[in-house]
Parts: structure tokens; C-alpha cells; sequence
């Protein structure tokens, strides 16, 4: 560790990898000697420890703002795909899909003791123009 201009080297919290869990399950059928299939699909998936920028004082801190484990977030939904045989000849087969799916995502947790934020940054300010979202 390097000692010098900056005094001791800045204490912080060690980073880890996000760890995500998933359910998930799912039914494929077919109806009609095969003429219409389909598959219908429900998944659940829990992120803990979301890396997130947090401000803090400097000093002690020599940065504004620090990268910390502290945020969980669920996203779980619903799937649903159908495909059916308008035509089916010896020569020709004419087959339509579609699908459909419904996602929910929720932000559980993006604060402790010793981190806090009450808005959420999205986009890139230079890239995409970004945005905040003010929590609740």
C-alpha cells in the first residue's frame, strides 16, 4: 500500500459479483394432431448485492462518491407463445406465431446504514441524455 500525499489509502467496502437466483417453469403443449403448440412460461429471479454509486464526504472519502454491495431487485413475469398451422398440405405448410409476455421489475432495497440514495440514475447524460427517477 502506497502512503504519501493522500495520507493512508482510502477504506472502503470490498466489491463483489451480483448474485442472481431463478425460478422457473414452464409447460409446452400441443392440440390437434399438432396443428397448434404452445408454451406457457412463469420465471421469478432475485439480484442481491446491485453495485451501486453512492455519494459520501471527502474527506475521509478522496472521491465524491463510492461503488458499493447494497442494492436487491426481483424481476418475475409471464410468457406465453402460440404457433398454429393455417395450412398444411403435402407441398405447402403456412405456419403463424405469436407471443405475448408481461414483465415486472421491482427495485427492493437500494439503501443501508451506511449508504443511501433517494434517486435512481439511468441512461448516460452524455450517451442518451439520462434521466432521474425520484424514489418514494
Amino acid at each position: 500500500m502506497a502512503h504519501g500525499l493522500f495520507g493512508e489509502p482510502e477504506s472502503k467496502p470490498e466489491s463483489e459479483m451480483e448474485s442472481t437466483s431463478q425460478f422457473n417453469v414452464g409447460v409446452d403443449f400441443s392440440l390437434f394432431d399438432a396443428r397448434i403448440n404452445g408454451t406457457i412460461e412463469y420465471y421469478n429471479r432475485a439480484t442481491k448485492d446491485l453495485l451501486y454509486s453512492y455519494p459520501v464526504p471527502s474527506p475521509p472519502y478522496m472521491y465524491t462518491t463510492i461503488m458499493a454491495n447494497v442494492g436487491s431487485m426481483e424481476n418475475k413475469g409471464l410468457e406465453l407463445t402460440l404457433s398454429g398451422d393455417v395450412i398444411r398440405k403435402t407441398n405447402l405448410r403456412w405456419t403463424v406465431s405469436v407471443n405475448a409476455a408481461h414483465n415486472e421489475n421491482k427495485i427492493l432495497k437500494l439503501s443501508n446504514e451506511e449508504f443511501t440514495t433517494s434517486v435512481i440514475k439511468t441512461g448516460s447524460a452524455w450517451v442518451r441524455g439520462g434521466s432521474t427517477t425520484r424514489l418514494i
